[in-house]
């Protein structure tokens, strides 16, 4: 995804005071993430997906993020229907505990 596009769900995240990862934060799991290069990253709590976006440029080739959203009744960004049309993720896997 281009910084563009990143930056557009980032604004559209805080407009709609939906909780997203801070720029301080972020820097310090990119420093994290660029040394060990994970394979594999579980993200619990995915709101509109924008720190599971960025943690993407960390991974390994073909590495993976699952994550995990509770809240179904947010006003995504996109709907997960939406993020997979998009290209964005492979799956939607739909089981309420």
């Amino acid at each position: 995804m281009n910084s563009v596009e990143l930056e557009k769900i980032k604004k559209k995240a805080l407009e709609d005071k939906v909780p997203i990862i801070m720029d301080d934060t972020l820097e310090v799991v990119a420093k994290i993430l660029t040394e060990i290069k994970p394979n594999k990253i579980l993200e619990i709590g995915t709101a509109v997906g924008y720190s599971a976006i960025c943690f993407s440029e960390y991974l390994q080739e073909n590495g993976k993020i699952d994550t995990i959203e509770r809240d179904t009744e947010r006003d995504h960004y996109m709907t997960a229907q939406e993020a997979l049309e998009y290209g964005l993720i492979d799956g939607i896997m739909d089981k309420r505990i």
